[in-house]
């Protein structure tokens, strides 16, 4: 959220940056790791969270390889639009959109949390600030390439049997998108369902809309 929205470039680098950092540190050392992510407006001149930047925040961790997330933080105290108000202790609407992203990273998550991450991607047609954040271009191993009008981050993983996976973000916290992978080998995929985890087919041809900071689950058949 420092970052406003993503309209500060260089913050939008920092994030980016930071992330692949810790995600390089902890395979180098094959130790999981967390990311602590912004639920409040972390100050006065700052955006307010909304269901697309907790999103974001949220699915980018999932997408480079991240166990799990923090919030920080939950109650309002020194920080407002936090998802209890510190003056009142009622829920906020940042509870209410906190509390759908996180049931979707408590079933996302346990998935990601069994494999291993093999890559991260971006797929951007203006490549900074991801060029500064010293993301990969595609192609990667599993994702050679995405169609998209606007920013898309792939993060790639492998199971224990070998099985391939790519869990594809919408960067933009603007506007829905239409995201087209082109699979290596012309595979096929399933979509892991954010309610129960459960893979189901998805013609990923015909294109998947993935809303503001919105992210899916692929599983390579």
């Amino acid at each position: 959220l420092y970052a406003q929205d993503l309209q500060d470039p260089e913050k939008s680098a920092l994030y980016f940056r930071n992330l692949i950092e810790v995600r390089r540190a902890a395979l180098a050392s094959d130790l999981p790791w967390w990311q602590v992510v912004c639920s409040n407006q972390i100050r006065p001149h700052t955006v307010v969270p909304t269901a697309a930047n907790l999103a974001l925040q949220a699915y980018t961790t999932l997408a480079a390889g991240g166990t799990g997330v923090g919030w920080f933080t939950y109650y309002g105290l020194a920080y407002g639009h936090a998802p209890i108000d510190g003056a009142t202790g009622r829920k906020t609407p940042a509870w209410y959109a906190l509390r759908a992203v996180n049931e979707q990273v408590r079933t996302i998550g346990a998935i990601v949390a069994r494999l291993r991450s093999t890559g991260v991607f971006v797929a951007a047609p203006d490549a900074e600030p991801w060029r500064a954040a010293e993301i990969d271009p595609l192609p990667g191993r599993v994702i050679e390439a995405i169609d998209a009008p606007d920013a898309v981050m792939a993060g790639e993983f492998s199971d224990s049997d070998g099985g391939d996976y790519a869990l594809l973000v919408n960067l933009s916290l603007e506007r829905s998108q239409k995201v087209v992978p082109h699979l290596a080998g012309g595979r096929q995929a399933t979509a892991a369902s954010p309610d129960d985890g459960a893979f189901r087919p998805l013609d990923a041809t015909k294109g998947i809309w993935l809303p503001p900071g919105q992210g899916i689950l692929l599983r390579l058949e």
